[in-house]
């Protein structure tokens, strides 16, 4: 359950007369200063999570293991970027392009061995916007039709962003070199600019 939800639980038991002023304030003072997952943690999940939805879509073992350490590599710049408070939609656009390049680099070393759709597929998964999607159906049944469709535009801005991400990697013949070169040079542009 995250922060939110435990304020949501606060801002509840205060309005209902359950806590006090100063108790719901000191509550909401310990929900900021409570620490997450470790950061190997959460990219260790990522990458396992990965791999077995890459299985879930009919990865092989050797696909399964590719997906693992192209997942690592997700997780780890997800987390990177998102700890330099970058946008979510250039977090998940420059994760989508390195998947896509990682996913075309074993392609294009491995040759017939390496089935993309698969790991693509898998590792694609913890970058979807599930949540922003759920929660904007459950406020516009809520009847609240402006939450719902701000969460609704989020959802699909991310994944219109994971999409491009792809795309731009995954066409057959793109040149494996000028691909990697342009990825380079976006990724440090963005950098230098933050």
């Amino acid at each position: 359950v995250d922060d939110s939800t435990f304020g949501v639980k606060v801002t509840v038991d205060y309005v209902s007369g359950k806590i006090s002023l100063d108790e719901g304030y000191a509550l909401l003072n310990d929900i900021e200063h409570c620490h997450g997952y470790k950061r190997f943690t959460v990219i260790t999940w990522v990458a396992v999570s990965c791999a077995f939805f890459a299985v879930m879509f009919g990865a092989t073992l050797f696909e399964f293991i590719l997906a693992i350490f192209i997942g690592f590599g997700v997780g780890y710049l997800q987390q990177h970027l998102s700890s330099k408070n970058i946008i979510n939609f250039f977090v998940h656009f420059i994760c989508a392009l390195f998947l896509g390049f990682s996913v075309m680099f074993c392609h294009f070393i491995f040759k017939a061995k390496v089935s993309v759709e698969p790991i693509i597929i898998g590792c694609i998964m913890p970058l979807l916007p599930g949540l922003a999607f759920t929660t904007a159906v459950r406020d516009a049944i809520g009847d609240e039709l402006l939450s719902g469709i701000s969460r609704a535009t989020e959802a699909l801005l991310m994944a219109v962003a994971i999409a491009a991400g792809i795309v731009i990697y995954c066409r057959r013949d793109c040149d494996l070199l000028k691909s990697f070169l342009h990825l380079r040079r976006f990724i440090m542009s963005l950098l230098l600019n933050i």
